[in-house]
C-alpha cells in the first residue's frame, strides 16, 4: 500500500516537472521572438532589448537543464521505489521525527516541489534532500538526532522510517 502511494505521488511530481519544462521551453521561444520584434527600433534600444532577451533565453536554458535532470532522477526513483530499503534517511523514504510531544512526517523526493502525502492518517510533507529542515538527518537511522545543533529540529529524533 505504501509503495503504491509513493508511486502515485512520484508520478504526480513527474507530471508537474514535465509541465514546468514545457513552460520553460516556451519561454525561450517567446524571449527570442521579443528580441526579434525590436529590430526596427533605434540601435541602442534594440541592443538593450536583445541583451535582456538573451539573458532570459540563457536563464531558461539553465532552468531546462535543471528540470531535465530532476525529471530523470524522478523517473529513476519511480522505477526503483519498491526496492528502496527504509534503513536510513534517504531519497524515497518516508520518516517521522519527534521530540516526544510533537511529530513531523516527511517524504524525500528529487523535486522537492512540496505537497502532502496522506498515509495511515498522517500527512507527509514532500521535500528534497536539499531541504534545510531535513538535510542534517540524511543517512541517520532510528533514534538518531540531527548533526546540526543549531537546527530548528535539533530536539527531534527519528521515530520511524518507512
Amino acid at each position: 500500500m505504501l509503495v503504491n502511494t509513493k508511486e502515485s505521488l512520484i508520478k504526480k511530481h513527474y507530471e508537474e516537472l514535465t509541465n514546468m519544462l514545457l513552460v520553460a521551453e516556451k519561454s525561450i521561444s517567446e524571449a527570442q521572438k521579443e528580441a526579434n520584434y525590436h529590430i526596427g527600433a533605434m540601435q541602442s534600444r534594440y541592443d538593450t532589448f536583445k541583451e535582456e532577451a538573451q539573458y532570459l533565453v540563457d536563464a531558461q536554458k539553465i532552468r531546462c537543464n535543471e528540470l531535465k535532470l530532476l525529471i530523470h532522477k524522478t523517473s529513476d526513483l519511480l522505477q526503483n521505489i519498491s526496492s528502496i530499503k527504509p534503513d536510513n534517511i534517504k531519497e524515497g523514504v518516508c520518516f517521522t521525527l519527534t521530540d516526544g510531544t510533537e511529530q513531523k512526517h516527511f517524504f524525500i523526493i528529487p523535486s522537492g516541489l512540496g505537497g502532502v502525502m496522506n498515509v495511515k492518517d498522517r500527512k507527509y510533507l514532500c521535500v528534497s534532500e536539499n531541504a534545510p529542515v531535513i538535510k542534517p538527518f540524511l543517512g541517520k537511522k532510528l533514534n538518531e538526532y540531527a548533526d546540526d545543533y543549531e537546527h530548528p529540529l535539533e530536539n527531534f529524533y527519528i521515530l520511524e522510517i518507512l
